[in-house]
């Protein structure tokens, strides 16, 4: 069991530190379930990416979401393929905006109630152009049956 911790831990460590040298950071807010709104904070690194006229990355980041939710608190998104349609959509502008067509895979850590913890699969969309974003999808946690549509509304970074 120890082992295990170990590596839990080494894993989470590694997750930080790809996330702290994040390519996009972005802040809002959620529209989800039962109309509630939330906080909503991202941070985006890609560990891997193809180019091309569209363009592929894999992705992995953190997303928190304030609020008494079965899905809010910590999502840590450790791969998320993704496809990123912006060369066709924004030509020229290409460099200031973004449409993106993601599966997100987490674990998430809610901090309001420790049984919605669970693995949470998000297929998504998410467009921007300049500092503004539009992201809508689906939050599934797997592991407890609990799911969500949301969309969020925010600005965002790009470095």
């Amino acid at each position: 069991m120890k082992i295990i911790k170990q590596l839990y831990l080494t894993f989470i460590f590694m997750l930080i530190l790809q996330t702290v040298s994040a390519q996009m950071i972005g802040a809002g807010v959620q529209i989800a379930k039962s109309e509630k709104v939330q906080f909503a904070a991202n941070l985006h690194a890609p560990y891997y990416k193809l180019t091309g006229d569209v363009n592929f990355f894999l992705v992995g980041g953190l997303e928190y979401t304030g609020g008494r939710t079965k899905l809010s608190g910590l999502n840590i998104k450790s791969i998320s393929p993704t496809v990123d349609f912006a060369n066709i959509i924004f030509g020229d502008n290409a460099d200031k905006g973004l449409f993106w067509i993601s599966l997100d895979a987490g674990y998430l850590r809610n901090f309001y109630n420790r049984d919605y913890n669970g693995i949470v699969i998000t297929p998504n969309v998410m467009c921007a152009y300049s500092l503004f974003y539009v992201k809508t999808g689906y939050d599934i946690n797997i592991s407890k049956g609990n799911n969500q549509f949301f969309v969020r509304l925010g600005l965002i970074l790009t470095l």
